[in-house]
């Protein structure tokens, strides 16, 4: 079993699945990536979904930890 016992995952075998999300953050045209500490890549904000926390809640939160950004959510959708 995780550690994270507050994140939406499971485990089947030796793999962790968790329940993630990630957001565009647009303005003048142009896509915000968060540029990593740990390698030469950027990424978009985002992170794992908490037990009872809406994904909505759960992308602000992550823009908050990882930009200090604060953000409002225009238009979402989903994919697996």
């Amino acid at each position: 079993m995780s550690n994270k016992q507050f994140d939406c995952g499971f485990d089947i075998e030796k793999f962790h699945y968790r329940f993630r999300v990630g957001g565009l953050l647009v303005k003048d045209g142009k896509i915000l990536f968060v540029k990593t500490k740990f390698g030469d890549y950027s990424y978009v904000a985002g992170g794992g979904v908490k037990l009872g926390e809406s994904t909505e809640t759960a992308i602000v939160r992550e823009y908050a930890e990882e930009t200090s950004i604060s953000v409002k959510i225009k238009k979402t959708c989903s994919c697996l």
